[in-house]
């Protein structure tokens, strides 16, 4: 018997932050992880939200000077636990915004069959048709597509990784770069929200991150990521 007249099974097509929603919803109804598969092409990087935001920790973040390409950064804001990945054994190739807590990393572990054999091309009665193969689906099996993209194909929205760096660690750089909007911040009803503004109130600091930006930036023109 299948939980609450769902259906036996479900197929989510997409790593990005709908189909992770998606799967969360299904787990959350009572849905058995065995009934559903989860079509990811690619898989994606994740905020922890269970952190605290990157420039309250920008002591940590100085670190990343001794990096010295953008795999480097994004290797070392995971060891920080800032980003993390849902199959441990797999490195991510992409970005698409997504942030999930720890507690919902672990519901979402909780699905073994996810398929990444390219993307899906066309549903039939037998299943699904992949770029490099085909999943087999029983009668019946429910089709959540969220394979649509959310944001416009551009260089400061490529779902490449190395626009996680400009996601992150953007305010680094506007915040210590804009005295006039930093100053607007910290008198803003939304500042007192926003600790780590606190520590950006010493010059040292600031300067500290600006110079952890502008090296950032280069990494980030190395690789070839537009402003």
């Amino acid at each position: 018997m299948n939980s609450g007249g769902w259906a036996e099974r479900f197929t989510v097509i997409g790593a990005g932050k709908t189909g992770l929603d998606a799967c969360l919803r299904l787990l959350h109804h009572g849905v058995d992880p065995d009934r559903i598969t989860w079509i990811t092409p690619r898989d994606a990087w994740m905020i922890n939200r269970d952190q605290e935001s990157p420039l309250s920790r920008f002591g940590e973040l100085t670190k990343l000077l001794a990096c010295n390409s953008v795999d480097d950064v994004i290797s070392a804001l995971e060891q920080m636990d800032l980003i993390i990945r849902r199959d441990p054994y797999v490195r991510p190739s992409a970005f698409r915004c997504a942030t999930v807590s720890a507690a919902e990393l672990a519901q979402l572990r909780k699905i073994e069959h996810v398929v990444r054999p390219g993307r899906a091309r066309r549903i039939d009665s037998a299943g699904v048709r992949l770029d490099e193969g085909s999943v087999q689906s029983p009668p019946g099996t429910v089709y959540i597509d969220c394979s649509a993209d959310g944001l416009t194909q551009q260089p400061p929205h490529s779902a490449r990784p190395a626009v996680l760096l400009r996601h992150t660690l953007e305010r680094l750089h506007r915040w210590s770069g804009s005295p006039a909007l930093f100053e607007w911040l910290l008198g803003s009803r939304l500042g007192s929200a926003l600790s780590d503004l606190q520590q950006m109130t010493d010059q040292d600091n600031r300067a500290a991150v600006s110079l952890l930006a502008s090296h950032l930036e280069d990494l980030l023109k190395r690789d070839g990521v537009s402003a």
